[in-house]
């Protein structure tokens, strides 16, 4: 999945095509019910998939591997060299472990896509 996102990205794909494989691949991965892009990032702040893969919800870690991602809705950011440009907002299948080497993989595609974003318009 890693490696189909970065070909799409380093590719002449247009960035509509690249977010919409990995909302596809995130699904898939994540063993989700639905999965959508924002570019705006509201309040109030949604459980989180960090890079390590672990899960953070309300400033606690959330235990994925006995009861799931948290819903109804979490998020992953998708940022590239500490800049943020937007997210993936997930809903997750209720009570599904996900283990965290596969939240790990879904971090990357996330910030495969922040790259691909950025590339496209560059931070001045």
């Amino acid at each position: 999945m890693i490696h189909g996102l970065a070909v799409l990205g380093a590719g002449s794909e247009s960035l509509e095509s690249i977010i919409e494989r990995a909302e596809t691949s995130l699904s898939q991965l994540l063993d989700l019910r639905a999965c959508k892009f924002e570019v705006n990032i509201s309040d109030p702040p949604l459980a989180r998939i960090v890079p390590s893969g672990e899960v953070t919800h309300v400033g606690l870690l959330w235990p994925v591997d006995n009861i799931g991602i948290p819903g109804p809705q979490a998020e992953i950011l998708a940022q590239w060299r500490g800049h943020v440009v937007g997210r993936f907002v997930l809903t997750p299948t209720p009570g599904l472990p996900v283990s965290i080497e596969r939240r790990a993989v879904a971090t990357s595609m996330a910030e495969l896509v922040a790259a691909a974003l950025l590339e496209a318009r560059p931070v001045g």
